[in-house]
C-alpha cells in the first residue's frame, strides 16, 4: 500500500497539484515502511528531468549555431581576401616621365585595332598577376608575317617597331562573372600611343 503524505496546506486542497513536496512511503503488511519517495511540487520528478533535457538541448543548439556562425565568417573572410588579391583596386597610373602625349586609345575584344602601314596591334586579354593588372596583345606585323607578344604592367612604356610608344594608362574589367570569358569579355584599357615620326596610322 502506498500513502501519501502531504502539508497541512496541501490536504485541504487535493484537487490541485501540491504547492510542496509530497512524500510517498510503501508500507509493508506489517506496517513497516519499505520505500520513500519524494515527489517535487507541480506533479512530480518528471518535470524536472523534462526541464533538464531542456536545458541541455539549449546549451547543445547555442554550440551548433555558434559554430555555424564562425564558418560562415570564415568563408566570408576568406573569399574577400580572394578578390582583393585577384582584382586589384588600382587600375590607372599616369603618363610616365619622359613619355611624350600622344593619342589616348582605348582597346578590347571589340573595338577595332590600331593599325599603321606596318601592321596592327590586337587585343588578347586584360588579368591580375601578383596584384598588378596585366593587359596582353600582340602586334602583326605585315612585312614579316609574324606576331609578336606584348604584355604591359599599368603605367608600363613599350617601343614596337613599325607603331611607335605604347604605354598603358588604365584598366577597365569586366564584371566578376564575366572575367574568364574568352579574350577578356568586356574588359577594356587605356594607353597612351605616341606613333614614331616615319609611321603613319591608318585605323
Amino acid at each position: 500500500m502506498v500513502v501519501g503524505q502531504y502539508c497541512g496546506v496541501c490536504s485541504w486542497f487535493l484537487m490541485v497539484r501540491g504547492c510542496c513536496p509530497m512524500t510517498l512511503r510503501r508500507v509493508g503488511g506489517d506496517g513497516g515502511v519499505v520505500a520513500s519517495t519524494a515527489v517535487g511540487a507541480g506533479g512530480g520528478g518528471g518535470s524536472v528531468a523534462a526541464a533538464g533535457g531542456r536545458r541541455r538541448w539549449g546549451r547543445r543548439g547555442a554550440r551548433v549555431l555558434l559554430v555555424v556562425l564562425v564558418g560562415v565568417a570564415v568563408v566570408m573572410v576568406g573569399a574577400g581576401g580572394w578578390l582583393w588579391w585577384t582584382r586589384p583596386l588600382t587600375r590607372s597610373a599616369p603618363l610616365p616621365a619622359g613619355v611624350e602625349k600622344g593619342n589616348v586609345v582605348s582597346m578590347n575584344s571589340s573595338i577595332p585595332p590600331p593599325e599603321t602601314n606596318e601592321g596592327e596591334l590586337r587585343w588578347e586579354d586584360l588579368r591580375s598577376e601578383r596584384h598588378e593588372w596585366i593587359v596582353e596583345l600582340a602586334w602583326r606585323n605585315y612585312r614579316q608575317n609574324s606576331d609578336t607578344p606584348v604584355r604591359l604592367h599599368l603605367g608600363e612604356s613599350v617601343h614596337i617597331d613599325g607603331l611607335g610608344t605604347l604605354t598603358l594608362l588604365g584598366v577597365d574589367p569586366a564584371p566578376l562573372l564575366r572575367s574568364y570569358d574568352a579574350g577578356g569579355g568586356g574588359s577594356r584599357a587605356t594607353f597612351n600611343l605616341t606613333v614614331d615620326p616615319e609611321v603613319s596610322l591608318t585605323r
